[in-house]
């Protein structure tokens, strides 16, 4: 279920990305540096996932599908014509690209809770994407189950993960609720999988 899931999210990585290229520029928080939108699972990354969940505990399978089918994404950038994204940008990275087993160790560490819950850091907050001085977005750990817990920490808002990708891709790369769609969106979002 968790790897369809992926799959599926990864068909609509690949179509927004085509998209988005020809409209946007994808660039680091600062709108000056280029970026990928997109770094595959790395060769190690079955190695790196097992020293995380040996560390911090399970991650949710959902999770864990992304980072293996999908990899990274990070759509932060700006239209050619100089506008911003109109909602936040879809970020979601679990890989050795982004961090190392310690840095994720250690932010975990310094968030848990007294019952030994806390989270992982998986991209930076609304704020921190458009250039702003910002927190981070996490997903709950430990959780071994299905779903996972998406919380944007800027809005104080945790949803399920899959429910910030469908609005995401909803917003056609863009996180909105579906009453502040613009046109563009929809258009970018056209033929895209609901997960």
């Amino acid at each position: 279920m968790c790897d369809e899931m992926a799959r599926r999210a990864r068909h609509n990585i690949d179509t927004l990305v085509a998209r988005l290229s020809e409209i946007y520029e994808f660039t680091a928080p600062d709108w000056e540096e280029p970026c990928e939108p997109l770094l595959l699972p790395d060769p190690g990354l079955d190695e790196f996932l097992a020293r995380l969940d040996r560390q911090v505990g399970p991650l949710p399978l959902s999770l864990l599908s992304w980072a293996r089918i999908v990899g990274d994404v990070w759509l932060v950038g700006l239209f050619t014509d100089g506008e911003p994204p109109p909602g936040d940008p879809l970020v979601l990275g679990l890989s050795q690209h982004s961090y190392d087993v310690e840095q994720i160790v250690e932010f975990v560490a310094r968030r848990c809770d007294d019952q030994g819950r806390s989270e992982i850091l998986i991209g930076p907050c609304s704020q921190g994407k458009m250039g702003y001085s910002g927190g981070v977005d996490t997903i709950l750990v430990p959780d071994g189950g299905a779903i996972g817990v998406y919380h944007r920490t800027a809005e104080d808002d945790q949803v399920p993960l899959v429910t910030y990708l469908n609005r995401c891709f909803a917003g056609g790369g863009f996180y909105s609720y579906p009453y502040e769609l613009t046109p563009l969106q929809r258009s970018l979002a056209e033929g895209l999988l609901e997960l």
